[in-house]
């Protein structure tokens, strides 16, 4: 597979924007293996399918920056959204937008608009939100803590360890009911919108 992989790529570089050579790709496949080869091709294939956005890495960190930001409002957010789909980036970033709503919600001490929102971002940030999702994860946890939503606990916690995500108060710990309990109870209390 490494050895597919470096010569295709070799192949990549010594012809840009060019398909393979029939009869390179006939010997590669006589040397390595027709499984190599099509794994290798077929991920290349992927990567080629799936481009990033003109202005989606600016978008990110302003939205990011948004986040961050305690002065941030509603109006903001739905400007901010407007430009993002004026760019062509809003399916891209289409979980930011109700985080940030969720994040102006929460600052103001209303957990259940906030949930709402959070709720949306965190369906739509699967698979999507990359390292944003510690936080995010956190965050849709603890408001469903506070607004006593034990399925949607229970799925934060799944999702969490599927994707490797330690959760406050629960850490390392085993998902036993009770450990769950005592980070529902923590977190129910606990207000961290000094960390959003």
């Amino acid at each position: 597979m490494t050895q597919a992989a470096t010569t295709l790529n070799e192949l990549l570089v010594a012809s840009p924007g060019q398909p393979f050579p029939a009869e390179a790709l006939g010997a590669l496949r006589r040397q390595l293996g027709e499984f190599a080869v099509a794994t290798n091709l077929d991920c290349l294939k992927r990567h080629e399918a799936i481009t990033i956005p003109e202005g989606f890495a600016g978008l990110l960190f302003e939205g990011i920056d948004l986040r961050r930001n305690p002065d941030t409002t509603l109006p903001q957010v739905d400007e901010f959204e407007a430009g993002a789909r004026a760019q062509g980036v809003h399916d891209a970033l289409c979980w930011l937008f109700p985080w940030l709503r969720g994040v102006v919600h929460y600052r103001k001490d209303d957990f259940t608009t906030a949930f709402a929102h959070y709720s949306t971002a965190f369906e739509l940030a699967k698979y999507r939100a990359g390292r944003n999702q510690y936080k995010l994860v956190n965050q849709f946890v603890e408001l469903a803590c506070k607004n006593d939503d034990a399925r949607a606990i229970r799925k934060g916690v799944e999702w969490a360890a599927y994707i490797g995500v330690r959760l406050r108060w629960l850490r390392d710990k085993e998902a036993s009911p009770e450990n769950i309990e005592f980070m529902r109870h923590m977190m129910k209390t606990a207000n961290y919108a000094h960390q959003l």
